[in-house]
Parts: structure tokens; sequence; C-alpha cells
């Protein structure tokens, strides 16, 4: 039985390493001055730079939802789950 492994966007990893290990990476989420960033492949790195250089407001991070694990943990068994922590 082959076991997900998931992790949050702060992993880091490469398509190559996603691949390779069949890893499910389930984005946080940036909110810039009301506009909101999803941390995924398809994330506009200048327009988030650009939006925090401007602001003078906090930077609002959340992780992701619940269900948004559930979708990576759709098999019937256990699954492994790493996430951004404090300590780390």
């Amino acid at each position: 039985m082959d076991i997900p492994l998931i992790t949050d966007s702060c992993g880091d990893t490469t398509p190559v390493q996603r691949e390779r290990l069949g890893l499910c990476v389930v984005p946080l989420n940036l909110t810039v001055d009301g506009w909101q960033f999803t941390d995924d492949e398809a994330l506009d790195r200048a327009g988030l730079m650009a939006a925090i250089k401007a602001t003078k407001r906090p930077i609002v991070t959340s992780a992701p939802s619940p269900e948004e694990y559930a979708w990576c943990m759709r098999g019937p068994g256990p699954a492994v789950v790493l996430t951004l922590s404090s300590a780390l």
C-alpha cells in the first residue's frame, strides 16, 4: 500500500522531487493589501514582490484549509503530512 506524502508549499520542492516522491503539495496563501496570492506553480512572483514593496500594511499569511489537505488524503489508508512549524 502506498502512503501519501503531503506537505505545504513551504517545503520548497522542485517538480522533479514532487514527481519522484509522489508528493502532494498544498499551497499557502498570502494577502497583500487585499490581493490574495496562492503559493503554487502559477504564483506571480514579480507581482507579489511589487505588492510587498508597495505596501505599508502587514502581509497576512494563511494556512491551507482542511479541505485542501483532505483532497490529498483521498485514499482509504494513512498519510504522512509535513507542515510548516514555528519550531523549524
